[in-house]
């Protein structure tokens, strides 16, 4: 499903030299967030969630500690993230974990965020590859495998909610999302055509919106 881009006025951010946010950066109006984090707690901030969280409910899990508990990031800086994400290349979680910490903590920053992210995945593929090797044919096993995947589509169902909830402030954006939704779910669109055919028209219109606005 593509969800349109919510362009928003901010004030300019100062940098460092790495390219990361100063504490003093001025934030959206309303909010209390707190300084960025040091590189090393947001490299065990990311490394839990690589950790103990995994499919599609890692996006609300990283909302979860990204915005509500750590307050790093505001809701709209999230949701805009989200967005770059999905029409990135490669997993839409890894993808959003690299951006915030580009925003938080620079190019290191991101770096770090990267190898804490895609360690617990490979170092757990390594050990199921492993196990499904030696444990192909028993019954038990198997069981258990789909028991994990129906877990796993629950998870990816809860996690999925805020996002939602935070994308679809509107009748137009729930309009492209149904549209997209039903192009790609039910009539097997392909995801690049659908996100040329609602998104780029979303996003030219935003923009026009946003420079009349500002005339």
């Amino acid at each position: 499903m593509v969800v349109p881009i919510r362009l928003m006025s901010r004030g300019p951010r100062k940098v460092n030299e790495s390219g990361a946010m100063e504490p003093t950066a001025p934030r959206d109006s309303g909010s209390a967030l707190q300084a960025p984090p040091s590189q090393a707690e947001l490299f065990w901030a990311v490394l839990v969630i690589g950790t103990t969280c995994f499919g599609g409910a890692m996006t609300g899990f990283i909302e979860k500690v990204f915005v509500h508990d750590k307050a790093w990031v505001s809701g709209e800086e999230f949701f805009v993230s989200v967005e770059m994400a999905r029409v990135m290349p490669g997993p839409n979680a890894v993808n959003l974990i690299v951006l915030l910490a580009k925003r938080l903590g620079g190019a290191p920053g991101a770096a770090l965020a990267f190898v804490a992210i895609i360690s617990p995945a490979i170092a757990a593929n390594c050990l199921m590859g492993e196990l499904i090797s030696r444990l192909t044919y028993s019954t038990t096993f198997s069981n258990i495998i789909v028991g994990f995947g129906a877990a796993a589509v629950g998870l990816a169902a809860g996690g999925s909610v805020s996002i939602v909830r935070s994308g679809l402030g509107g009748f137009v954006p729930i309009l492209i999302a149904g549209a997209a939704f039903v192009a790609v779910a039910i009539l097997h669109l392909n995801v690049l055509a659908a996100l040329l055919i609602f998104g780029l028209p979303t996003v030219l219109g935003y923009l026009y919106m946003a420079r009349r606005r500002a005339a």
